[in-house]
């Protein structure tokens, strides 16, 4: 009888904090395709950034179901609810762990996906999604810099411009593609020095890195339910024999 009781307080507390992950996951997943820089991550080409995004999304809505059906297995004492269970988070680890060796094959990939995508774009005035991705990501051109609005053939650097102290903004005058620019105002005086292959680069790495930290995490809690979810079904079975 205790150990029936501690299998089902296990197996709430479980879905307690299964269901609290399940929203970070939701959270991380929301971030991931539409947080800062993330519309910018189309440029670049890399579909399973993307992917990886909306799989979360998909991760932390299954939580919620998958933590009531835990729960209504340990409290209606169901060995079929909690087999169900079991299979559920099963399936969610197997397709994790095919997500991730996914991501690691592509991990090396991404610096060359990110400057083809890049390298595609138009430069002028009027390449709007360049322009305030470089607003937004704080860079400036693509592969080269400011040098690349001249290669363009314009004369500013459009969406380069930034306020001085910030990190990566420096005088333009210490750069050498200023003197091709027609700089009449202030308003290109400072300009972003990282290149816009980098800056996507980082950023896609620096997310890859949290979207691989996060799936080791869930799927060794995962594993940790499964056990608690065979525990709780052994235990059913034990209490039912006893009754």
């Amino acid at each position: 009888m205790c150990w029936f009781s501690i299998a089902k307080y296990l197996m709430w507390a479980f879905n307690f904090v299964l269901w609290l992950g399940g929203l970070a996951v939701l959270g991380i997943g929301i971030y991931l395709v539409a947080g800062d820089g993330s519309q910018y991550v189309q440029l670049g080409d890399i579909n399973f950034y993307a992917a990886s995004g909306s799989i979360f999304i998909i991760a932390g809505c299954s939580a919620f179901i998958l933590g009531f059906i835990g729960c209504k297995g340990a409290k209606n004492e169901s060995t079929g609810m909690l087999g169900l269970y079991f299979i559920c988070l099963l399936v969610l680890l197997i397709l994790q762990a095919g997500l991730g060796i996914w991501a690691l094959c592509n991990f090396d990939s991404v610096n060359d996906a990110v400057t083809s995508g890049i390298e595609e774009q138009a430069l002028d005035e009027t390449a709007t999604s360049f322009i305030n991705m470089e607003q937004t990501m704080q860079c400036c051109g693509k592969s080269k810099g400011c040098q690349d609005w001249v290669d363009a053939e314009q004369d500013k650097p459009y969406g380069c411009e930034c306020d001085s102290g910030q990190g990566n903004c420096v005088k333009i005058s210490s750069l050498s593609c200023s003197s091709s620019f027609d700089l009449e105002t202030d308003e290109y005086k400072f300009i972003y020095n990282d290149t816009c292959t980098e800056a996507m680069t980082e950023l896609v790495n620096d997310n890859m890195k949290l979207i691989a930290g996060i799936g080791l995490g869930i799927g060794l809690f995962e594993i940790f339910g499964m056990i608690v979810a065979c525990c709780m079904y052994q235990a059913i079975k034990e209490h039912k024999g006893y009754a």
